[in-house]
């Protein structure tokens, strides 16, 4: 019996040394910040989700509240696309600190029952997003966003090139390159979805503003208003444009998918 409790505990003390356990985050505040989240899995692969090593010390409120909320819009973008007509690929990483770590010594009024200062806390969580469609580039897009870990974070919808010029400061380098081309950032499909997320999460580009961009955006259809959604398809009268839970505008269009719809 001795010989069995010497293995658990030589055996947990050797995954301790090269990881972050449950014990770090207790009582800290902080939560265990899925980087890959479990939502955009099933099976087996959702199970994985939930091990430490796809964990990250996040705020309690930028993960439950903010992050979460920018998860779901990227999965309703990538689930109105045709799983047979292309592929999605997802890039994410964080920016560790230099000077914060967890569990904190200062925060316990009792010191000897834990290790401190043992697990990162990152300062920025970022995602990058690649769809690639199979025969129509024009079908294809990217986008990025990043947030400050923190509670009162907003989190920043950019372009791929943009999120690459912004990575390099915060982790002290001299170029990021997520895609190596950029998974058709400029295209117009690129630039309609990041307008719509801006418009659906973050405060909506002024008309001055969008009109210094000079470029390609979705127009609403104002006769067919409100039954049409943004890439042309026409909205079923009992699913019409509204907001169905969520915090932006979408319906249940003709040809069987759901589609975001733009306001006016």
């Amino acid at each position: 019996m001795q010989a069995e409790k010497n293995y658990a505990r030589d055996y947990s003390d050797a995954i301790k040394s090269k990881q972050a356990v449950n014990g770090d985050y207790s009582n800290t505040g902080y939560d265990r910040g899925q980087l890959n989240p479990s939502s955009f899995q099933c099976g087996d692969g959702r199970i994985a989700t939930f091990t430490l090593t796809n964990s990250a010390p996040m705020d309690a409120s930028f993960y439950t509240v903010h992050l979460k909320q920018w998860e779901e819009c990227v999965k309703g973008i990538l689930r109105n696309q045709s799983e047979s007509e292309g592929t999605a690929y997802l890039v994410t990483g964080t920016v560790p600190s230099q000077d914060r770590r967890i569990p904190r010594q200062e925060e316990f009024d009792d010191v000897s029952t834990r290790d401190f200062h043992r697990v990162t806390v990152p300062t920025h969580i970022w995602t990058a997003v690649c769809y690639k469609h199979n025969v129509d580039d024009e079908k294809s897009f990217s986008f990025g966003y990043i947030g400050l870990n923190h509670p009162n974070s907003t989190i920043n919808v950019m372009t791929v090139p943009q999120l690459n010029a912004e990575l390099p400061a915060l982790y002290g380098t001299s170029i990021v390159n997520i895609f190596t081309d950029d998974c058709f950032s400029n295209n117009r499909k690129s630039e309609g979805i990041i307008r719509l997320l801006y418009q659906s999460i973050q405060l909506p580009i002024s008309e001055t503003d969008a009109s210094k961009n000079n470029t390609w955006d979705y127009c609403c259809n104002i006769d067919a208003y409100p039954f049409s959604a943004l890439n042309g398809m026409t909205c079923k009268t009992d699913h019409p444009c509204d907001y169905y839970g969520y915090n932006y505008l979408w319906c249940y269009t003709t040809d069987g998918k759901w589609d975001y719809c733009c306001s006016l």
